[in-house]
């Protein structure tokens, strides 16, 4: 049942994570922000090199709870921030970038779903676990819509 899957999600969450692979169509991501043809090529390739990233995440049923340290252009940004799954309720969260936004946090399935607000383009964030790896997959999410393009951060586990 749905429980199963969510404490199937909640148990292979946990641990250290480091960051080893940044792929998706990531043209397609920066085109649903509105980004011309010239700013998208210099933005994908920058988007695709893989910064200095771990996150520790702990979780249970109701809360996630995860620390992040490093980000494109500062490998000592740490942020730590904790979500009550479900509650609908924000957090304050700075995304890659630096874009200062609200965070929450459901599951559905065995997948943990987070979701932006606060910005021109909120994003929908949808992380999973296959074979071994965490998948960290970013779309643009209007109107209940998610649209074309993303960028996929792909985790391996430390420990």
């Amino acid at each position: 049942g749905l429980r199963h899957a969510c404490v199937c999600c909640v148990v292979s969450s946990r641990g250290i994570w480091k960051l080893v692979k940044i792929e998706g169509d990531i043209d397609g991501f920066f085109k649903a922000q509105g980004w011309s043809w010239m700013a998208r090529k210099a933005a994908s390739a920058f988007a695709t090199s893989v910064f200095d990233k771990t996150e520790v995440i702990t979780m249970d049923e109701k809360t996630y709870k995860c620390e992040e340290k490093g980000a494109p252009r500062d490998k000592n940004r740490v942020q730590n921030y904790t979500i009550e799954l479900g509650s609908g309720k924000e957090v304050d969260w700075t995304d890659p970038p630096g874009g200062k936004v609200k965070l929450s946090a459901s599951i559905e399935g065995d997948k943990l779903i987070l979701k932006t607000t606060g910005e021109k383009y909120p994003k929908i964030i949808t992380r999973y676990i296959k074979d071994g790896k965490m998948y960290d997959s970013c779309s643009v999410f209007i109107d209940g819509k998610k649209l074309d393009g993303d960028i996929t951060n792909v985790f391996e586990k430390v420990e």
